[in-house]
């Protein structure tokens, strides 16, 4: 990832590689996190130091993108929810309420995750539509290729049976 510094009329362009090149961004005066100009991210939100977010991606409230997280694409993380480690949120996902993703999790397509959930390790919710909802946590490394799934009284055993 680079950081380059442009003057130009006494106007200073900060930009940084977020993988595809150089975008316009700054660092969020929320714990230092690098954002791209084009993400939306609120002055009570964190983004640590490590973590970036990018796209069109959108973080608000109270949320917090911390470790080596990234938020991109059309991805939301607001309320409380917490994305942290590895991380990754992208596609038009959602995690909100008091929700956390982490470990080497993978949040994608139109996945939503909220209330108390916990997707963690190496979980991986792609490609289809999730919803994951209160006091429910998914740790095993397979991937959910459900149509649809809505958790409401299962265990993680439960789960694997899915």
């Amino acid at each position: 990832m680079k950081l380059k510094k442009i003057s130009l009329n006494e106007t200073e362009i900060t930009t940084f590689d977020f993988g595809n090149g150089l975008v316009n961004a700054h660092k969020h005066e929320n714990g230092g996190g690098w954002v791209a100009d084009t993400a939306d991210v609120s002055y009570t939100a964190y983004v640590g130091i490590n973590a970036v977010v990018y796209h069109n991606a959108k973080v608000s409230n109270n949320a917090q993108v911390a470790g080596n997280a990234r938020v991109y694409g059309n991805a939301q993380i607001s309320d409380n929810a917490d994305v942290f480690g590895y991380a990754e949120v992208f596609g038009n996902a959602q995690v909100y309420t008091d929700a956390e993703v982490s470990g080497y999790a993978l949040v994608s397509g139109d996945a939503v995750v909220t209330g108390d959930a916990k997707v963690s390790g190496g979980t991986k919710l792609l490609d289809y539509d999730y919803i994951i909802t209160w006091n429910k946590r998914l740790t095993n490394r397979e991937k959910y290729d459900i149509m649809y799934i809505t958790i409401e009284k299962q265990t993680t055993k439960d789960l694997q049976n899915v």
